[in-house]
């Protein structure tokens, strides 16, 4: 029960940080950071709780499902400063959306 609500939780991740990362407004962009903060600490927090329940049945793929979640938790976090300093680089944007993907594909792996 838990899997399908982390995995609703990511693709409404997804989605507030590709709508940062596209607009133009400062005003928006600050919305969905706002959006996403918020989003990814419930993500880490469920994560958590997730890593300890299977982590006795699948250790590898608990650990690095939660290392994956963090990472993308940071690079979520630097893609919106680099985009509020106007350096944000198109290879930093699309890092940015793998490692969110690549998060939620070891969370779908937990089911």
């Amino acid at each position: 029960m838990l899997v399908p609500v982390i995995l609703c939780a990511w693709m409404l991740l997804l989605a507030s940080t590709c709508w940062g990362i596209f607009l133009h407004q400062d005003k928006q962009v600050v919305k969905a950071l706002i959006i996403s903060r918020g989003l990814y600490i419930i993500i880490l927090i469920l994560e958590v709780v997730l890593v300890l329940h299977h982590f006795n049945q699948q250790p590898w793929l608990a650990g690095a499902n939660f290392v994956a979640s963090v990472v993308a938790a940071s690079l979520i976090d630097i893609t919106f400063q680099r985009k509020f300093l106007g350096l944000l680089t198109r290879a930093i944007a699309i890092a940015t959306i793998i490692s969110i993907i690549v998060a939620m594909g070891l969370a779908l792996g937990l089911l």
